[in-house]
């Protein structure tokens, strides 16, 4: 597996050749790492050059990892100017997801576009929730949330992959991950993105719910809203063929 070393770290990525259009960088959501997009990766086109990392202090990446969008925000363009992959589209799931947002606010002009899976303009955290998670960090513990992640009927199987993956992340840095969706708000924001954007919503998403596609559809001028029925929040996991066929598709009118 790939890495280059930005600020001192080791940042390690997955990568599918490709030559045609603008790249597509995949950024995972709180506590994930790379591995979510792999199957997604599959339906891509297969001229389609796409990237999918490890934050820092996730998956394979040295850390430490960050508590802020921003921060994260930042290594992704230090990660996107080393690879020199601008213009680029960028798609981010949940808190990865806000990333793109934050990125494409602070540099329009490294994108060609946004998809926007599973996200929102504000990511609100409940208090009870980061009191959860910041007890199970201190026993050195994982909470899973499974029966908020994904949708009514989803194989074990996949339910397995899920908690197989969030098991390598550091619970502390899950935790910081869920503080900075916490803080993260850019509501009044999103209707300055002018960039062609795709945004995916599953029907049964619990944790960042409908509504909140919704809201970026109707504020980004240029977007275009999927929704994509019995699905929840994981939406690589859950319906990898049908998030692979959008983003082609959207890729493809770029």
């Amino acid at each position: 597996m790939p890495s280059v070393t930005i600020e001192g770290r080791e940042i390690h990525y997955h990568e599918s050749s490709g030559s045609t259009g603008p790249p597509l960088l995949c950024i995972h959501g709180a506590g994930g790492n790379h591995t979510v997009w792999l199957d997604t990766m599959k339906h891509i086109a297969g001229d389609r050059r796409a990237i999918a990392l490890d934050l820092p202090g996730h998956g394979l990446s040295g850390g430490p990892a960050s508590e802020s969008i921003a921060d994260y925000v930042g290594q992704a363009k230090a990660f996107v100017d080393a690879l020199d992959l601008a213009p680029l589209v960028i798609c981010g799931h949940s808190m990865g997801g806000g990333v793109a947002v934050e990125y494409g606010l602070l540099h329009p002009e490294d994108l060609a576009g946004l998809v926007l899976v599973s996200s929102g303009a504000r990511l609100r955290v409940a208090p009870a929730i980061l009191e959860l998670l910041e007890a199970a960090a201190r026993k050195g513990e994982v909470i899973d949330f499974v029966q908020w992640a994904f949708a009514p009927g989803t194989p074990q199987l996949i339910i397995d992959r899920h908690l197989e993956q969030i098991s390598t992340t550091d619970p502390w840095v899950r935790l910081g991950d869920m503080r900075a969706c916490d803080r993260f708000d850019r509501l009044s924001h999103v209707g300055d993105l002018h960039l062609p954007t795709l945004i995916l919503a599953g029907s049964h998403d619990q944790m960042t719910p409908l509504k909140y596609s919704e809201y970026l559809a109707g504020k980004i001028p240029d977007a275009e809203l999927v929704r994509v029925e019995e699905a929840g929040h994981m939406l690589m996991l859950e319906r990898p063929e049908i998030l692979g066929s959008a983003v082609s598709s959207f890729l493809g009118n770029l």
